[in-house]
Protein backbone atom coordinates (compact mmCIF):
# COMPACT_ATOMS: atom_id res chain seq x y z
CA UNK A 1 0.00 0.00 0.00
CA UNK A 2 1.59 3.33 -0.78
CA UNK A 3 0.51 6.60 0.91
CA UNK A 4 0.64 10.26 -0.70
CA UNK A 5 1.39 13.43 0.92
CA UNK A 6 -0.78 16.53 0.19
CA UNK A 7 1.80 19.04 -1.05
CA UNK A 8 0.87 22.79 -0.85
CA UNK A 9 0.50 24.85 -4.25
CA UNK A 10 1.34 28.16 -5.56
CA UNK A 11 -1.74 30.09 -6.37
CA UNK A 12 -2.12 33.34 -8.28
CA UNK A 13 -4.73 34.77 -5.98
CA UNK A 14 -4.95 34.42 -2.33
CA UNK A 15 -8.32 32.60 -0.46
CA UNK A 16 -9.82 33.36 3.17
CA UNK A 17 -12.54 31.87 5.35
CA UNK A 18 -11.73 33.18 8.50
CA UNK A 19 -10.55 36.63 7.47
CA UNK A 20 -12.57 38.98 4.95
CA UNK A 21 -10.78 41.05 2.55
CA UNK A 22 -11.25 44.46 3.27
CA UNK A 23 -9.79 45.96 -0.06
CA UNK A 24 -8.69 44.47 -2.90
CA UNK A 25 -4.81 46.05 -3.93
CA UNK A 26 -3.86 46.48 -7.44
CA UNK A 27 -1.23 44.47 -9.49
CA UNK A 28 1.68 45.91 -8.88
CA UNK A 29 3.96 46.62 -11.72
CA UNK A 30 6.71 43.88 -12.54
CA UNK A 31 10.10 45.26 -12.02
CA UNK A 32 12.76 45.45 -14.47
CA UNK A 33 15.45 43.14 -14.52
CA UNK A 34 13.40 40.52 -12.63
CA UNK A 35 12.35 37.21 -14.50
CA UNK A 36 8.64 36.62 -14.90
CA UNK A 37 8.88 33.10 -13.34
CA UNK A 38 9.61 34.67 -9.78
CA UNK A 39 6.48 37.06 -9.82
CA UNK A 40 4.40 33.94 -10.60
CA UNK A 41 5.83 31.81 -7.75
CA UNK A 42 6.15 35.18 -5.36
CA UNK A 43 3.40 37.36 -5.58
CA UNK A 44 2.92 40.44 -3.92
CA UNK A 45 -0.18 40.86 -1.18
CA UNK A 46 -3.43 40.90 -3.72
CA UNK A 47 -5.59 41.98 -0.91
CA UNK A 48 -6.25 43.80 2.71
CA UNK A 49 -7.47 41.50 4.93
CA UNK A 50 -8.53 41.34 8.75
CA UNK A 51 -9.73 38.34 11.38
CA UNK A 52 -13.42 38.35 11.49
CA UNK A 53 -14.53 39.31 14.59
CA UNK A 54 -16.32 36.27 15.88
CA UNK A 55 -12.64 34.51 15.64
CA UNK A 56 -10.83 37.44 17.63
CA UNK A 57 -11.04 35.52 20.83
CA UNK A 58 -9.23 32.28 19.60
CA UNK A 59 -6.33 34.26 18.26
CA UNK A 60 -3.62 34.85 20.89
CA UNK A 61 -3.69 38.65 21.24
CA UNK A 62 0.36 38.99 21.39
CA UNK A 63 1.75 36.49 18.46
CA UNK A 64 -1.90 36.23 16.53
CA UNK A 65 -1.43 32.46 15.96
CA UNK A 66 -4.37 30.20 16.65
CA UNK A 67 -5.45 26.50 15.94
CA UNK A 68 -7.72 25.36 13.18
CA UNK A 69 -9.19 22.98 15.29
CA UNK A 70 -10.58 25.56 17.37
CA UNK A 71 -11.45 27.69 14.35
CA UNK A 72 -13.49 24.44 13.27
CA UNK A 73 -15.22 24.35 16.39
CA UNK A 74 -16.58 27.62 16.07
CA UNK A 75 -17.82 27.45 12.64
CA UNK A 76 -17.61 28.92 9.50
CA UNK A 77 -19.66 31.42 8.08
CA UNK A 78 -20.03 33.80 5.01
CA UNK A 79 -18.29 35.89 3.37
CA UNK A 80 -15.79 33.60 1.61
CA UNK A 81 -13.45 33.59 -0.40
CA UNK A 82 -12.05 30.47 -2.27
CA UNK A 83 -9.77 31.46 -5.62
CA UNK A 84 -8.19 28.57 -6.58
CA UNK A 85 -9.36 26.53 -9.11
CA UNK A 86 -8.90 22.58 -7.34
CA UNK A 87 -11.74 21.15 -5.24
CA UNK A 88 -9.42 21.05 -2.36
CA UNK A 89 -6.75 22.83 -0.92
CA UNK A 90 -5.53 24.86 2.04
CA UNK A 91 -6.60 29.11 2.09
CA UNK A 92 -4.12 31.29 2.91
CA UNK A 93 -5.88 31.67 6.49
CA UNK A 94 -4.60 28.03 6.85
CA UNK A 95 -7.93 26.28 6.49
CA UNK A 96 -8.80 22.85 4.70
CA UNK A 97 -11.27 23.32 2.23
CA UNK A 98 -13.58 21.00 -0.46
CA UNK A 99 -16.15 22.11 -2.76
CA UNK A 100 -19.41 19.86 -2.74
CA UNK A 101 -18.02 17.93 -5.88
CA UNK A 102 -15.21 16.72 -3.56
CA UNK A 103 -17.03 16.18 -0.54
CA UNK A 104 -19.86 13.70 -2.75
CA UNK A 105 -17.01 11.68 -3.88
CA UNK A 106 -15.11 11.37 -1.00
CA UNK A 107 -18.74 10.28 0.92
CA UNK A 108 -20.34 8.42 -1.95
CA UNK A 109 -16.96 5.95 -1.95
CA UNK A 110 -17.36 5.88 2.29
CA UNK A 111 -14.09 7.24 2.66
CA UNK A 112 -13.07 8.20 5.84
CA UNK A 113 -11.13 9.80 8.57
CA UNK A 114 -12.55 13.15 8.16
CA UNK A 115 -15.57 15.32 8.86
CA UNK A 116 -16.63 18.60 6.98
CA UNK A 117 -19.05 21.56 7.55
CA UNK A 118 -20.50 24.01 4.98
CA UNK A 119 -19.19 27.25 4.61
CA UNK A 120 -22.80 28.89 4.39
CA UNK A 121 -24.15 28.77 0.98
CA UNK A 122 -20.66 29.25 -0.78
CA UNK A 123 -20.53 25.48 -2.37
CA UNK A 124 -17.48 25.18 -0.13
CA UNK A 125 -16.97 23.15 2.90
CA UNK A 126 -14.53 23.14 5.66
CA UNK A 127 -12.77 20.13 6.49
CA UNK A 128 -10.96 18.64 9.34
CA UNK A 129 -9.18 15.42 9.26
CA UNK A 130 -10.07 13.00 12.18
CA UNK A 131 -7.63 10.35 11.74
CA UNK A 132 -4.47 11.33 13.29
CA UNK A 133 -1.16 8.94 13.20
CA UNK A 134 2.04 9.49 15.44
CA UNK A 135 5.33 10.68 13.41
CA UNK A 136 8.72 10.76 14.17
CA UNK A 137 9.87 13.89 16.84
CA UNK A 138 12.06 15.66 14.30
CA UNK A 139 8.88 15.92 11.67
CA UNK A 140 8.09 19.12 13.02
CA UNK A 141 11.14 21.84 12.91
CA UNK A 142 10.31 24.92 15.15
CA UNK A 143 12.03 27.87 15.60
CA UNK A 144 12.36 30.60 18.16
CA UNK A 145 11.56 32.77 19.95
CA UNK A 146 8.11 31.26 21.22
CA UNK A 147 5.68 33.79 22.23
CA UNK A 148 5.97 34.62 25.58
CA UNK A 149 1.84 34.13 26.35
CA UNK A 150 1.17 31.03 24.25
CA UNK A 151 4.47 29.30 23.27
CA UNK A 152 4.03 29.50 19.85
CA UNK A 153 7.22 29.50 18.20
CA UNK A 154 7.96 32.16 15.38
CA UNK A 155 8.32 29.88 12.86
CA UNK A 156 8.19 25.84 11.80
CA UNK A 157 8.81 23.88 8.83
CA UNK A 158 7.57 20.27 8.23
CA UNK A 159 8.27 18.15 5.07
CA UNK A 160 7.39 14.29 5.85
CA UNK A 161 8.81 12.19 3.16
CA UNK A 162 9.56 9.07 4.47
CA UNK A 163 6.78 6.30 5.37
CA UNK A 164 9.14 5.04 8.22
CA UNK A 165 8.43 8.62 10.12
CA UNK A 166 4.37 7.87 10.56
CA UNK A 167 2.49 5.42 12.11
CA UNK A 168 0.37 4.35 8.62
CA UNK A 169 -3.69 3.78 9.47
CA UNK A 170 -5.14 0.75 9.79
CA UNK A 171 -7.88 1.48 6.85
CA UNK A 172 -7.05 2.04 3.41
CA UNK A 173 -9.53 3.94 2.44
CA UNK A 174 -8.79 6.96 4.97
CA UNK A 175 -7.42 10.54 4.50
CA UNK A 176 -5.45 11.42 7.69
CA UNK A 177 -2.73 13.44 9.33
CA UNK A 178 -0.37 13.97 12.37
CA UNK A 179 -0.98 13.70 16.11
CA UNK A 180 1.24 16.40 16.64
CA UNK A 181 0.82 20.03 14.88
CA UNK A 182 2.09 23.14 14.95
CA UNK A 183 0.11 26.69 14.79
CA UNK A 184 3.32 28.50 13.17
CA UNK A 185 3.53 25.68 9.93
CA UNK A 186 2.80 27.55 6.82
CA UNK A 187 -0.22 27.06 5.20
CA UNK A 188 -2.12 24.28 7.72
CA UNK A 189 -1.39 23.12 11.28
CA UNK A 190 -0.33 19.75 10.42
CA UNK A 191 0.93 17.96 7.47
CA UNK A 192 -2.40 15.65 5.51
CA UNK A 193 -2.03 12.32 3.90
CA UNK A 194 -4.31 9.81 1.77
CA UNK A 195 -3.91 6.57 0.62
CA UNK A 196 -3.79 4.93 -2.70
CA UNK A 197 -7.11 3.53 -2.55
CA UNK A 198 -8.11 7.62 -1.71
CA UNK A 199 -6.41 8.88 -4.69
CA UNK A 200 -7.69 6.57 -7.04
CA UNK A 201 -10.94 7.62 -6.03
CA UNK A 202 -10.30 11.24 -6.59
CA UNK A 203 -8.97 10.34 -9.56
CA UNK A 204 -12.52 8.17 -10.70
CA UNK A 205 -14.18 11.24 -9.42
CA UNK A 206 -12.48 14.03 -11.20
CA UNK A 207 -11.50 15.69 -8.70
CA UNK A 208 -9.01 18.40 -9.05
CA UNK A 209 -6.71 19.37 -6.44
CA UNK A 210 -2.86 19.95 -5.29
CA UNK A 211 -0.05 17.38 -6.14
CA UNK A 212 0.55 14.66 -4.34
CA UNK A 213 4.00 13.29 -3.10
CA UNK A 214 4.75 9.56 -2.84
CA UNK A 215 6.04 8.47 0.93
CA UNK A 216 9.22 6.86 0.36
CA UNK A 217 9.75 3.30 1.03
CA UNK A 218 12.97 2.01 3.44
CA UNK A 219 14.96 0.54 0.38
CA UNK A 220 14.10 4.20 -1.21
CA UNK A 221 15.47 6.10 1.51
CA UNK A 222 18.59 4.08 1.65
CA UNK A 223 19.56 4.79 -1.87
CA UNK A 224 18.54 8.22 -1.29
CA UNK A 225 21.26 8.49 0.98
CA UNK A 226 23.87 6.07 -1.16
CA UNK A 227 23.50 8.63 -3.91
CA UNK A 228 23.77 11.82 -2.06
CA UNK A 229 27.30 10.03 -0.65
CA UNK A 230 27.96 10.43 -4.42
CA UNK A 231 27.17 13.79 -5.17
CA UNK A 232 24.29 12.73 -6.92
CA UNK A 233 20.80 13.96 -6.91
CA UNK A 234 18.09 11.19 -6.21
CA UNK A 235 14.43 10.68 -6.35
CA UNK A 236 12.16 7.76 -6.98
CA UNK A 237 10.49 7.87 -10.33
CA UNK A 238 6.71 7.95 -10.30
CA UNK A 239 6.58 9.82 -6.99
CA UNK A 240 4.29 13.02 -7.95
CA UNK A 241 1.19 12.34 -8.70
CA UNK A 242 -0.90 15.14 -10.27
CA UNK A 243 -4.72 15.57 -9.78
CA UNK A 244 -5.86 17.46 -12.92
CA UNK A 245 -9.59 16.62 -13.10
CA UNK A 246 -9.08 14.71 -15.93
Amino acid sequence: MNYYRICLLDQPKSSWVVHEIVKPLPKPAHKEGLPPVLHKFFPSADANVRMKPRYERLCCDQCGSYDTDAMYDAGFTEPVAIRFKQDFGYTDDRIFVMNDKCVRVLSEAKVGGYETQPIGTSGWNACRVTERVQCVDTAIRTFPPNCPKCGSPKDAGSSILFLSWISAPTSTKVLFATLPGCRALSMRDRDTFLTEEVLEILKRGKIKGPYCERLWTDEEARTQEEKEKQGVAWRPKGGTVYLSGK
